[in-house]
């Protein structure tokens, strides 16, 4: 229920949410992510969770933006 005490020595996390919220979750976790941790988004959209995850991520954090390749497709 806590998302920031949850990634706590977590080497991957992957963020799952609404694109609305997931600059919001960013933040929330940034300040537990340890060094060399992995932080990853399945949003279908990818500037926007870019731009609202990127800025919250640490230096020695690694951000890779992925889509899940999921769809009516």
């Amino acid at each position: 229920s806590d998302a920031a005490s949850s990634v706590k020595d977590s080497d991957i996390i992957i963020i799952s949410t609404p694109p609305s919220t997931v600059g919001v979750i960013a933040e929330m976790i940034a300040p537990n992510l340890k060094p060399g941790a992995i932080v990853m988004d399945v949003c279908s959209v990818k500037e926007p969770a870019i731009a609202a995850i990127a800025p919250h991520i640490p230096q020695g954090v690694y951000f890779i933006p992925a889509h899940p390749i999921a769809g009516s497709e």
